[in-house]
């Protein structure tokens, strides 16, 4: 089994080397003599728990903590005191602190301490990989979900639109099944999962709206501009990005969205519309999320009866090759990934086939950029 990685914090070396040899044979212990060698360390190496004395020259353990907060809000912390310091016992809770020790350290108080606030830390780790496994299904219903209206609406056959619709509605069954369980799981445990219970709800909201998609595809009488309405145009580009809200604080990145008007309206398919947007920024995510600058913005322009939706992110300009190329069918940047999301080429053709309007590469920009072109309603 592998260790977990401790990092003791303490600037008297007795009480370092002390701990370390409680520690050193059921974990990887690191060690630092102050709050300041170890926030270096904490920037760069990954812990499972901080065991950190209060009184240090320099910062502080509740000092220390509250700069870790920042950089790793998650990162447990175990606070050591002195006998009878209630009151940074008192502070350390309502700031935070997993657990606290009071000096001189017992052993065995030290291990069960460790132990519960380690078991604590990789709940927690587990629970935020299903919630981005989950976000990660809820995108590619998504797009299963756009792929089978175009679908359906194509279909002159009732029963086959029946089949792909049964074939689709059964993974919806299981996403949302696991969607509930793991909400009420987490209601139950003592931490707080208020950002993940939202994640939850954004989820749920999406599946069911794909499970309508598809009872409507198995009506498949009615042709897709039926299904056009007039719909306000900064509504459905504000859910879009909460759409994105958990992979955008995922990878550090900032978007802004700006507008002249409120109440912009344009006559459109508000579940390909939405779907087309989406596509947009996760593609500007994944060029992006590895710089050093991160940010995304979506510009509502109106001229005179059109609109412009701009999007562009930090990245570089796309060059002249691979302009010529992207929104052919099948193509990817994203070699070995398998990309979930509806494409490109799929984007321009909702854009362009069910809403008459046109999707491009924005050229007059110095960093990567797309444009989607529309009419205002009437």
């Amino acid at each position: 089994m592998t260790k977990q990685n401790l990092l003791i914090v303490d600037d008297e070396e007795s009480i370092l080397k002390l701990l370390n040899l409680f520690l050193k044979d059921s974990y990887n212990v690191t060690k630092a003599r102050s709050a300041e060698e170890a926030l270096l360390l904490i920037k760069e190496e990954q812990f499972d728990t901080i065991i950190s004395d209060q009184k240090m020259s320099g910062d502080s353990g509740l000092e220390l903590l509250e700069k870790v907060q920042k950089i790793k809000p998650d990162l447990p912390f175990i606070l050591m005191t002195g006998h009878g310091d209630k009151e940074h016992m008192i502070q350390s809770i309502k700031i935070g602190v997993y657990d606290f020790l009071e000096k001189p350290i017992d052993d065995k108080e030290l291990q069960v301490a460790v132990g519960k606030t380690t078991k604590q830390y990789k709940l927690v780790k587990e629970n935020k990989k299903v919630v981005r496994e989950l976000l990660t299904r809820s995108y590619e219903v998504e797009a299963l979900k756009v792929k089978l209206n175009l679908l359906s609406s194509e279909m002159e056959d009732k029963t086959d639109a029946h089949l792909v619709a049964h074939e689709v509605r059964n993974p919806l069954t299981i996403i949302l099944g696991n969607v509930q369980a793991l909400k009420r799981n987490i209601k139950k445990k003592p931490l707080d999962f208020d950002k993940v219970n939202k994640s939850m709800d954004r989820i749920e909201k999406g599946i069911n709206l794909a499970c309508d998609v598809i009872g409507s595809a198995l009506e498949n009488s009615k042709e897709i501009a039926s299904r056009i309405k007039e719909e306000n145009v900064v509504h459905l580009i504000n859910e879009s990005i909460d759409l994105c809200r958990e992979y955008l604080t995922e990878c550090k990145v900032q978007i802004n969205f700006t507008y002249s008007s409120y109440d912009t309206r344009i006559d459109c398919h508000h579940i390909q519309f939405k779907q087309v947007i989406v596509n947009l920024i996760r593609n500007s995510i994944d060029s992006i999320r590895k710089l050093s600058e991160k940010w995304i913005t979506v510009d509502l322009i109106i001229e005179d009866r059109l609109i412009k939706i701009v999007i562009t992110d930090s990245g570089k300009k796309i060059s002249k090759d691979l302009q010529e190329i992207i929104f052919l069918d099948h193509f990817t940047t994203k070699s070995g990934q398998g990309g979930s999301g509806i494409g490109l080429y799929l984007s321009k053709e909702i854009i362009e086939i069910s809403h008459n309007g046109s999707l491009y590469y924005n050229d007059d920009s110095e960093h990567a950029s797309f444009i989607i072109q529309l009419q205002i309603s009437d």
